[in-house]
């Protein structure tokens, strides 16, 4: 017989598996309280995206040749 289960009593795995699922339970219940209170919201970075540069805005020389598909790539 396998020595690790000689010593094994079921008495043991009725007080074991409840406190397994107690301790499993409270984490659940930990972290939804956390998600649904807002702990989880990001707090950095939309204040750190005033600071990056945005795409240069398109001229109307630009939007027009967008628009009849002429766009050669060519500066004129």
């Amino acid at each position: 017989m396998n020595p690790t289960l000689e010593n094994f009593h079921y008495d043991d795995a009725i007080v074991i598996l409840p406190l397994a699922l107690l301790v499993v339970g409270a984490a659940v219940a930990a972290f939804t309280w956390a998600a649904r209170s807002g702990q989880f919201d990001d707090t950095d970075t939309p204040p750190q995206r005033m600071l990056v540069d945005d795409a240069a805005p398109r001229t109307r020389d630009q939007a027009a040749r967008e628009r009849s598909g002429g766009d050669s790539g060519v500066a004129r």
